[in-house]
């Protein structure tokens, strides 16, 4: 349901991709060409879905909530659970990789410098934590198997008709009214959709892949 998720469903468009068999999977209303979605959490089954996968792109999950409204377990029940149940059964089908998509919120709510891959994380928020136990979860599934882990902690992602907060953005922007920003010290990182979505075929590609590869488990 992100900006993500429909950014990357619709990479098999592109032809510049066509050598990838994406299997994109979505819940009711399907879009187009989407296979229905199981239910994400600790109990469902995988396996027909997994049974000729090379890769798994994980990008679904309970989204963030300005207000944090739900408790922790609520988000735990989906982002954690529901994320180590498919990951368990994708190293049983014999998965070759699975790519996380976490959150930036993992790192913290802010910084005085940019966000670095190995600071410590610090997450405040409901959906920051239950995104950083799944990583720890992710990290003891996938140890002494073969099948390797890309974990990615996207800021915010924006798009054509990016919800949330930068949808409310835009639509003031769009207004022509005086906006009071000019002495506000404050900046935030986004990321593009569409960059998003190369990051991630580029993690799928094994010849792309090598020369991005840093650490036995990456973050973006």
């Amino acid at each position: 349901d992100s900006v993500a998720s429909r950014g990357l469903g619709d990479v098999y468009k592109r032809q510049k991709y066509n050598y990838l068999n994406f299997i994109p999977l979505a819940r009711e209303p399907l879009p187009p060409n989407f296979q229905l979605c199981p239910g994400l959490n600790q109990k469902e089954g995988w396996s027909e879905l997994l049974a000729e996968a090379d890769v798994v792109i994980h990008l679904a999950g309970k989204a963030h909530e300005v207000s944090n409204a739900s408790s922790l377990e609520a988000f735990r029940s989906v982002n954690t659970y529901g994320t180590v149940n498919l990951a368990k059964q994708a190293v049983i089908a014999g998965v070759k990789k699975f790519i996380f998509m976490s959150s930036i919120g993992v790192n913290g709510v802010s910084n005085s410098s940019p966000f670095k891959y190995n600071d410590k994380p610090t997450p405040i928020e409901n959906y920051a934590i239950s995104k950083y136990e799944a990583e720890i979860a992710l990290k003891k599934i996938v140890k002494n198997t073969d099948m390797e882990l890309v974990i990615i902690r996207p800021p915010l992602v924006y798009g054509k008709n990016a919800p949330g907060n930068f949808g409310k953005l835009l639509n003031v922007a769009q207004r022509n009214l005086p906006l009071p920003l000019g002495a506000i010290n404050n900046q935030r990182s986004f990321v593009a959709v569409d960059n998003l979505v190369d990051l991630i075929v580029t993690c799928i590609d094994p010849v792309s892949y090598t020369h991005l590869r840093a650490h036995e488990t990456l973050r973006y």
